[in-house]
């Protein structure tokens, strides 16, 4: 499989989307960009986070604020573990880096601040 596709990156849209990690590792050695799908899959847990320590910014904003806001936040995830993995970090060294981000406050509370 990994030598059939013609793609620059994959970007998993399901948990565990890889048979096993070596398939990853091959589209990795081929030069494609595999996101982990803890990073990219985060949404509900980032709109879940939104709803518990920012009721009354959730209860004000529209779908719309929402997934701007979960969208940028995965995209950043996305943007530095991909800076980490150009520097020559593992993949489990790159996301290790991702989240000891100096934030450590529940994503939701900054909701408010974006919105």
């Amino acid at each position: 499989m990994a030598s059939a596709l013609r793609v620059t990156s994959v970007v998993p849209a399901a948990n565990a989307p890889f048979q096993s990690p070596q398939l990853a590792d091959a589209l990795r050695q081929r030069g494609i960009s595999v996101l982990p799908d803890p990073l990219v899959n985060a949404g509900a847990v980032i709109a879940d986070s939104i709803e518990r320590f920012s009721p009354d910014a959730w209860k004000d904003a529209g779908a719309k604020d929402v997934y701007a806001f979960v969208r940028e936040e995965v995209r950043r995830r996305a943007t530095d573990y991909l800076n980490q993995r150009d520097q020559g970090l593992s993949v489990g060294a790159a996301l290790n880096e991702v989240a000891a981000a100096p934030a450590t406050d529940p994503i939701g509370l900054s909701f408010g601040d974006a919105a």
